[in-house]
């Protein structure tokens, strides 16, 4: 019967789902010779990176188009040279970032398309996916939940593309601590996990109507528990 549940479980990966931006495109600060005394329309070329819009004390400050030698390109606000206020940032591979930023990366509020179709909207930090944001997969699963260092960590929900659900702990986008899953035959497990696994003390309830509580460990039955047919 557990190889029934293993069988159920496989297919379903447990892996950092998130990836940012930061790194591909990182901001540098450009200067002039002249120093104007307000912000101007202007162009500063570094190598074969180039920049056309304000510029203030030799920097990138107020509005501006930066297309990177990388083929990164950013559009929007500047301040002192660096990514700050509201913008979009296209990379070379094709993903895309649109909300807010702040001292040149990624913090507040931003939605993220990657080229394979996923999306993740919400909260944002120091250019990571961090605080509570939800995640549409290319696959069609969908995780709405807590994010620490672009990782599912905390509170969160996962509907999987077959129709499974878990909602509960995570842990580095594990399920980690007490959660509940749902299969969509039916079956229903709730209690502790640990590192993805059951692991703990939980309840297994069949859509037949048996019933297992007691200790798992690694996914397996372990030790004294107590069955219900």
């Amino acid at each position: 019967q557990d190889q029934e549940l293993v069988d159920l479980l496989r297919g379903v990966k447990d892996e950092k789902v998130f990836a940012s931006l930061k790194g591909k495109c990182s901001h540098t600060e450009y200067k002039l010779q002249r120093r104007p005394p307000l912000a101007m329309p202007g162009e500063i070329e570094r190598g074969k990176d180039y920049y056309e819009g304000e510029i203030l004390d030799g920097k990138a400050d107020g509005w501006g188009l930066m297309k990177y030698a990388s083929g990164c390109v950013y559009e929007g606000d500047w301040k002192d040279g660096k990514r700050h206020g509201k913008g979009t940032m296209e990379d070379d591979s094709g993903d895309m970032y649109e909300g807010d930023w702040k001292h040149g990366n990624e913090h507040g509020k931003g939605t993220c398309k990657l080229v394979d179709g996923s999306v993740y909207e919400g909260e944002w930090k120091g250019g990571k996916a961090h605080g509570r944001g939800t995640m549409k997969y290319a696959n069609g699963a969908v995780y709405e939940g807590d994010w620490k260092d672009s990782t599912s960590h905390g509170k969160g929900t996962i509907k999987y593309d077959n129709g499974n659900i878990y909602e509960g702990d995570w842990k580095d986008a594990k399920r980690h601590g007490k959660g509940t899953y749902k299969w969509a035959n039916g079956d229903v497990y709730d209690g502790e996990w640990k590192d993805g696994f059951r692991h703990g003390e939980g309840t297994h309830e069949r859509v037949n109507g048996n019933v297992y509580k007691g200790r798992f460990k690694n996914n397996k039955k372990y030790g004294k528990g107590t069955k219900k047919y």
